[in-house]
């Protein structure tokens, strides 16, 4: 079936049941249901075809107005059908949004159908719940629902109420702030709704128009005044307040249902936050006193400190700073025992409630410089209890909390001369827990997770919508990740901690540098676990520390901290002392002190940067703050560098070179030192010194290969220290001198690992380069096949390199990259006559392109490029047996497969492949696609089927990928289970020959366990087949013989029998979740 047949069927058919659902009112009743079955079985995409047509139908359906047609036929609409056709558009507003929303390919005439639709549906909604907590008369004065029963009324406004709701949480903006003005009012009439349901759903949906509230009256023409409409502006203005009152009212009353107090309570936390420059200050000041009264209750707490914890980290307006200033202390007195409470979740969010109600400046401070600012909301000390209580949550069980009771410490730390008792109380308190944190046992793994790039998960968030930009809007804590927010917490804590005063940079570098119990192995070893090529995320989190703590000092305390380190080590390698835990870390944190920026204190700028950021989030237009102190600029200009003393330079030099060179350092050590080299060459105050080091000794160290390896390690510490916002990168005339070592060393480098870290230093060069003329190089050398092997496979690497570690700004740099792809992974670099090394490097790259971005890859821009490689990928799939060879070991013989790794590598890209185009349909339904192979080439399906068949019969790791692409085929695919029944014969006789193999009768339990798990792979492949198949057997199609006769042998034995069946079940629940 073609894509276009596929999915015009799929729209036929939902217009078809959208017809039958809306065509009378005793079969609306039912359309909720019907509109979920009919985007689940034909698909999303088509349930979108039928949409504006359903949305129509239904809007009829909404109100008690009837057509001449109805009339004469005796058909009214009642209650019960009413509330039904909201159910159906609630449903259809959560299936797909866009059929309440204009597109450019609809003509005037439609449009103009779909805005009367809306607004029937509007007004139908607001006469629903008019009339809701008031009386049963209507706002023309006669009974609105004379012929109802009570209970149908309560339904009926439960379903406008859901609906209002849903339209202001997924409507376009537009579509938004036409509901203001009919929807708003009566839904806050009905939050006081004797039925706790109505109520309940009012108040959600009060809620949900908040952000509409706030953007039509922070508009421009609100704010100037020079909307012609005054009467609409002023109409909102009290709407808004009237729903700020609501939810006070809401909050406070005593005798309303738990459940509306709940959405009372988060409609009141959203509205004071959003609403409070709007509405009068006594409504926000009453509210907020509501709010912080319910954290009495303790079925009420969690709802009000979340809601408080919005309220104070808000934008500071005049009204909401005095309703803040008015309840802090009782505030603050109220949420600091909650930080000791059980309850994992209270704690969270008291802890973000205290530390913004800490950080908040006194009332009258608000516009001035945060950084000069001494002010404070609370009392020093209130403070100080704040932060004690708030230093035991500073754990590494939960460091997200951790991090959060740190930089309430650091606010703390921030205002010293205004709050002596609670800086004295961080410094005792939070300073031990802050060692504990960066020095325990699970630092490692705790500081060891990859960070997203903030660029990258913003591009994945835009969708469709966002295309061509980057969300602004994202919060900074669904962004970033808990390992290093914790880090940049410690961070600025131990800076600030200097600042303050109350501890120098000496004391803290000692307690950062004290020895803690380690684990040795056999050999006497510390970190045997460590490699070279891995550094320890603990040891860099501790000298992220110490150079916060030394460069916050100012003055010459760098410089001096790192002559320390270095005669430390000198005098250690002079007694010919092992160097131990605190030698590692002393390396660490001269690779810290050596790449730190011009300036001094890192913890102002940390905290200058998060501003900067959350103002440039929240889109602020408060008046800019006066620019720092002439202090702060000649404590800034004071930084020197960690080696401007020539005499430590040299010896640093010294120390690493006789840690590469020398056989007894361990590989801890030897790590240590090369990230400290590596730091050297990020700083660029010593750059010039070290940079000709680390090229000179890559360049030059080919007889000892350990060496080598090292300098390159150090390279690429050094091109990894930099952001990408960063503007003192290398030169270019450095670059040029960096980028030819390691081409060279794609040349000569023996060892894989070497090459890998050759590929990614390259790759992370090139994401860089604006004039792209190192990929363009690298693209050269990849295709010339006169080059190396190690050469054209290491330029390969570094392409997919590139595009995992580059940070976007757009998403078009995004497809810039991703069309310089072609130029690496071509019909030239996956040809048979190419070396094996480059054709894994190739698909390689391709599985990591499918990885960053499914939606792109597989988009029509690069299907040209999919269709053209996609037969150089089945080509690798077969069984090469040139490559396999017996190498003769005496007593046996043994048989190696050098295309293994090939096959390999190609198995698990199409499997890639396959989840791209299935990721790309869930995410594209609304255009349409109701098969996620309908967007792949011609003949990918056949060939991917084809290829599985063969990878049946394959070695073990290739079996177990194989079966995994026989079921992400089958499942919720036509044209692959299509694909499937060509090759069904040959998978037959390769899943025979799995499931029928015998081990030998001296197998050991690794090799029993082995068995056991391919025929559960293969298992599972068979039940997702025979599924499928038995589906077929429902629409007419008749089971192959084949297949009857392969279960009959070997699937429905005494071995495999109750494995087949627990493959069945485990397939049908996937199939469940799936669809649900």
């Amino acid at each position: 079936m073609s894509r276009a047949s596929s999915c015009s069927a799929g729209g036929r058919a939902a217009s078809v049941a959208a017809s039958a659902v809306m065509s009378t009112s005793a079969r609306i009743s039912g359309g909720k249901d019907a509109m979920s079955s009919a985007c689940a079985c034909a698909g999303v995409g088509a349930a979108a075809a039928a949409a504006p047509d359903v949305a129509i139908a239904a809007s009829r359906w909404c109100s008690d107005a009837s057509t001449t047609k109805d009339k004469k036929s005796g058909v009214k609409s009642t209650l019960k059908t009413r509330a039904a056709a909201f159910g159906v558009l609630t449903e259809l507003a959560l299936c797909v949004p866009a059929a309440f929303t204009s597109n450019e390919n609809e003509t005037e005439t439609e449009k103009k159908t779909r805005k009367d639709a809306l607004g029937a549906v509007a007004a139908a909604c607001a006469g629903a719940l008019v009339s809701a907590g008031v009386d049963e008369r209507g706002a023309s004065g006669h009974n609105a629902f004379a012929d109802g029963s009570a209970a149908g009324i309560s339904e009926l406004r439960v379903a406008a109420s859901r609906f209002a709701c849903v339209a202001a949480r997924f409507f376009a903006e537009k579509e938004r702030s036409s509901l203001l003005t009919t929807l708003a009012p009566p839904l806050v009439a009905a939050t006081r709704d004797a039925y706790y349901k109505t109520a309940a759903e009012a108040f959600a949906a009060c809620e949900a128009l908040v952000p509409a509230f706030a953007l039509a009256l922070g508009s421009e023409e609100a704010r100037t005044g020079s909307d012609p409409e005054s009467s609409t502006l002023d109409a909102l203005v009290s709407t808004a307040t009237s729903l700020v009152s609501a939810a006070a009212e809401g909050v406070g009353a005593a005798d309303r249902d738990a459940e509306v107090k709940a959405a009372a309570t988060r409609c009141a936390g959203a509205a004071c936050s959003m609403l409070a420059p709007f509405v009068s200050r006594d409504v926000v000041v009453n509210t907020v006193a509501s709010l912080v009264e319910r954290l009495g209750n303790e079925a009420t707490r969690l709802g009000a400190t979340k809601a408080l914890s919005s309220v104070f980290a808000s934008e500071r307006s005049d009204t909401l700073s005095f309703a803040v200033a008015a309840v802090s202390e009782k505030a603050a007195k109220a949420l600091t025992p909650f930080t000791r409470q059980a309850d994992r979740a209270l704690r969270h969010v008291a802890l973000d409630a205290l530390y913004s109600l800490v950080a908040r400046p006194a009332l009258g401070h608000e516009d001035e410089n945060e950084d000069e600012d001494a002010s404070s909301l609370l009392s020093d000390a209130i403070v100080a209890d704040v932060v004690t209580d708030a230093a035991g949550c500073a754990v590494d069980a939960e460091p997200a909390a951790a991090a959060t009771a740190l930089r309430l410490a650091s606010a703390a730390l921030r205002r010293a001369s205004t709050l002596p008792s609670s800086a004295e109380a961080a410094r005792v308190s939070c300073l031990p827990a802050a060692v504990a944190l960066v020095k325990g046992a699970s630092a490692s793994s705790l500081f060891g997770a990859k960070s997203r790039s903030r660029a990258r998960q913003a591009l994945g968030a835009t969708g469709a919508e966002g295309a061509g930009r980057i969300v602004p809007g994202v919060d900074e804590k669904s962004v970033v990740d808990t390992p290093r927010s914790l880090r940049d917490a410690l961070r600025c804590f131990f800076g600030h901690l200097v600042t303050s005063g109350r501890c120098d940079h000496t004391q803290i570098l000692e307690l950062l540098l004290q020895e803690k119990t380690e684990t040795t192995d056999a050999n006497g070893d510390t970190n045997a676990s460590l490699s070279l090529s891995s550094r320890d995320a603990g040891a860099v989190a501790i000298a992220e520390c110490a150079a916060s703590a030394c460069a916050s000092a100012g003055g010459n305390a760098v410089a001096d901290a790192a002559k320390e380190l270095v005669t430390r080590l000198e005098a250690e390698k002079a007694k010919g002392v092992r160097f131990g835990y605190r030698s590692r870390l002393a390396m660490y944190c001269l690779g810290e002190l050596a790449r730190l920026p011009p300036r001094t204190s890192v913890a102002s700028s940390d905290d200058a940067n998060a501003k900067h950021a959350k103002a440039a989030k929240t889109g602020s237009k408060k008046k800019q703050k006066k620019a720092p102190s002439s202090s702060s600029e000649k404590s800034s200009s004071s930084s020197v560098s960690a080696f401007r003393d020539d005499a430590v330079a040299s010896t640093f030099e010294a120390l690493v070179r006789d840690a590469f060179e020398t056989r007894a350092v361990d590989e801890s050590f030897l790590t240590a030192a090369a990230f400290a080299l590596g730091g050297a060459c990020a700083g660029v105050e010593n750059r010039a010194r070290f940079l000709p080091v680390v090229i000179d000794g890559a360049s030059n160290s080919s007889s000892d290969q350990r060496a080598a390896y090292a300098f390159l390690v150090s390279a690429r510490e050094a091109v990894d220290g930099f952001s990408f916002s960063s503007d003192s990168f290398f030169t270019e005339t450095e670059t040029k001198s960096l980028v030819e070592c390691l081409l060279r060393n794609a040349d000569s480098a023996e060892e894989e690992g070497a090459r890998a870290v050759v590929a990614e230093c390259l790759g992370r060069l090139a994401a860089r380069d604006e004039n792209a003329a190192l990929v363009r190089r690298l693209e050269a050398d990849a295709n010339d096949a006169s080059a190396s092997a190690g050469r054209r496979a290491t330029a390969v690497d570094a392409a997919k390199h590139a595009l995992v570690h580059a940070s976007f700004t757009t998403r078009e740099q995004h497809y810039d990259l991703l069309g310089k792809l072609p130029g690496f992974v071509n019909d030239t670099t996956l040809a048979s006559n190419t070396d094996a090394r480059t054709r894994v490097a190739a698909m390689r790259c391709l599985s990591a392109a499918a990885h960053a971005d499914a939606d792109a890859l597989v988009s029509e821009r690069f299907n040209d490029w999919i269709a053209k490689v996609a037969p150089c990928l089945f080509a690798q799939t077969p069984v090469d047996t040139s490559l396999v060879r017996v190498v003769d070991l005496g007593p046996f013989k043994h048989t190696v497969d050098d295309g293994l790794e090939t096959r390999k590598a190609a198995f698990e890209c199409l499997a890639t492949l396959l989840d791209a185009f299935r990721t790309s349909a869930e995410g594209a339904a609304s255009r349409g696609d109701c098969d996620f192979l309908a967007n792949a080439p011609s003949g990918f399906a056949n060939g991917v089927a084809a290829a599985a068949a063969l990878g049946s019969k394959d070695h073990y790791d290739v079996k177990i990928v194989a079966h995994g692409l026989v079921c992400a085929l089958v499942k919720g695919s036509v044209l692959g289970t299509e694909a499937l029944r060509l090759v069904l014969p040959d998978l037959c006789v390769a899943f025979r020959g799995t499931l029928l193999s015998k081990l030998k009768s001296d197998a050991v339990k690794q090799e029993i366990d082995r068995a056991d798990d391919l025929a559960r792979s293969c298992l599972r492949a068979v039940a997702s087949v025979n599924a499928r198949l038995h589906a077929d057997d429902r629409s007419g199609k008749e089971t192959d013989p084949v297949f009857r006769a392969f279960l009959a042998e070997a699937v429905m034995t005494e071995k495999h029998g109750k494995m087949f069946d627990d493959a069945v079940v485990a397939f049908a629940e996937e199939e469940g979740v799936a669809r649900a």
